[in-house]
């Protein structure tokens, strides 16, 4: 007897768990398409135009805007920036710290040169023309040197910490467009001060359907993983792959969902319904995630 589809109910989704891999079953010319293993199909909101907020991430004060309301603009494209002396600095700094390896590199000789005294010495108390006392000895100045080339490996990993940080905080002050399309709105001026999160740009493509689904967050980050994922009109029709653009922040940190937000070419969007027009919603299979 055949058993009916197992609906899930999660955190107020309806999903259906489908427990095969969806292989792909078309070629792309831009990437090879992924296989993204057991999923779940997700009823999505309203298809809708491309349009993407640009925010900034982090406070500071606008010091350049490179791009106009009308400018055509490719993903990752820099808009614009606050100012950056201070974190480029602080960048700088830690970097010259983190490649400076010279006390490292001193320690880990003294070392390896106690190391080697220690193995002298203990083979001169087996032969005993050397007193215990002076293994002793030696083996405190190893445990000692160890000490010191371990204290050095830990600075080492707090300096790349360091780093890594100032140079997230340094990439945080530029204004990057989120998708290749037009500047549709300059929402700040040179000179003004702007929070974290404030509206600095609109972007939009006409030429790119924007498609949001709510999973859960294993799903989500499984989805992110994945970078594409198949989709394919409610009413029916063929299927159509849809790139990952991001996920939303949660309304509260423990929330059990994420919003994917998707982008799909229109031409395939239209392609792929019944009726050559845009569907008005889509399934989408997103994989299940662990």
């Amino acid at each position: 007897m055949r058993k009916p589809p197992l609906f899930l109910p999660v955190a107020g989704l309806c999903v259906l768990l489908v427990c095969v891999a969806v292989p792909p079953s078309a070629r792309s010319d831009e990437a090879p398409l992924p296989d993204i293993g057991p999923a779940i199909r997700v009823e999505s909101g309203s298809a809708r135009d491309a349009v993407q907020t640009v925010r900034a991430q982090r406070a500071g004060t606008v010091v350049a805007l490179v791009a106009k309301v009308g400018d055509s603009v490719r993903k990752d494209q820099v808009l614009g920036h606050i100012d950056t002396g201070q974190t480029s600095l602080q960048m700088e700094t830690a970097k010259a710290n983190l490649e400076g390896t010279g006390t490292l590199d001193q320690m880990y000789w003294q070392y390896q040169a106690a190391i080697t005294t220690r193995k002298e010495i203990e083979l001169a108390v087996r032969k005993r023309t050397a007193a215990k006392t002076r293994l002793e000895h030696a083996m405190n100045m190893e445990n000692f040197a160890e000490g010191q080339y371990q204290a050095q490996r830990d600075l080492k990993r707090v300096q790349r910490i360091h780093y890594d940080h100032y140079q997230r905080e340094y990439e945080n002050s530029f204004f990057r467009s989120p998708i290749e399309g037009t500047v549709k709105e300059v929402k700040v001026t040179v000179g003004q001060s702007v929070g974290i999160a404030a509206h600095v740009f609109t972007i939009s493509n006409e030429s790119k359907l924007e498609v949001l689904v709510t999973v859960p967050v294993a799903a989500a980050e499984a989805a992110l993983r994945a970078g594409r994922l198949p989709m394919r009109a409610k009413t029916g029709g063929s299927t159509v792959w849809a790139t990952v653009a991001g996920v939303d922040p949660p309304p509260e940190p423990d929330a059990p969902t994420r919003t994917l937000r998707l982008l799909a070419d229109r031409s395939d969007a239209e392609a792929g319904g019944t009726n050559g027009s845009v569907p008005s919603a889509f399934n989408v299979m997103v994989p299940r995630g662990s």
